[in-house]
Formats: structure tokens, sequence, C-alpha cells
């Protein structure tokens, strides 16, 4: 089970977006540091729910016939 939500997810993201790093949700404050560690957060959220690309290279294999 993830630790996060997707709702907090799209909050992130929303606030990414609009290029602020404080913000009220929910009636709770959340303040980042930075836009680096947000998008370093949105990226282990994008992981832990499941959103993310797996990461590697990709083999197609073919066969005759």
């Amino acid at each position: 089970m993830p630790i996060w939500t997707i709702e907090q997810y799209q909050n992130l993201c929303g606030m990414l977006a609009k290029g602020i790093t404080k913000a009220q949700i929910n009636g709770e404050s959340v303040e980042f540091r930075s836009l680096d560690e947000m998008v370093r957060i949105k990226a282990m959220m994008e992981r832990a729910l499941g959103l993310a690309p797996a990461i590697g290279p990709s083999y197609p294999s073919y066969q005759k016939g």
C-alpha cells in the first residue's frame, strides 16, 4: 500500500505547475524547501503509486515463423 494518495500527488503537481512551495491543503500548511525538492518527491510518489514507467532498457524479441 502506497504511503501517498493520488490526491496528494495531484496537489503536489498543482503546486509545481504554479511554482509555489507553500500552500494550505485541507486546513494543513504544507511547505517545501525548494522546487527541486518537490520534483524529487514527485518522482518518489510516481514510483510508489505505480505512475512512473519502468526504468531500464527494453529488449524486444522476434521469432521467425
